[in-house]
């Protein structure tokens, strides 16, 4: 069974690869889900101050990977890999913010 991710471009040369295991998933989905498992975690602790309770934090949180995404499919603008990660990491982080403030517990 393969899991499927709809929105990864599940290129090998783009995913995290350690110790000659290539991950499913690139460097940005993979860092989406560790910025959404770090912010929960964050807001458990109550570590998040002011981005708990603030949608513009998350929204703003979401532009770069949002732009760099857009820059690679409509412009055809390569990204790096640390680029991706660094964007998928705030994305993750961004909506989780998002969701917090819709959603509280």
């Amino acid at each position: 069974m393969r899991l499927v991710f709809p929105i990864c471009n599940k290129k090998p040369e783009c995913a995290p690869n350690i110790m000659g295991h290539t991950f499913l998933l690139c460097w940005r989905c993979s860092m989406v889900i560790v910025g959404i498992i770090v912010t929960l975690i964050a807001i458990q602790l109550k570590q998040t101050f002011i981005l708990q309770k603030n949608i513009i934090w998350g929204i703003t949180l979401m532009f770069p990977m949002i732009i760099d995404g857009n820059l690679q499919y409509l412009k055809g603008i390569p990204s790096t890999n640390l680029r991706r990660a660094m964007t998928g990491f705030l994305f993750g982080v961004g909506v989780t913010i998002i969701i917090n403030v819709i959603m509280p517990k």
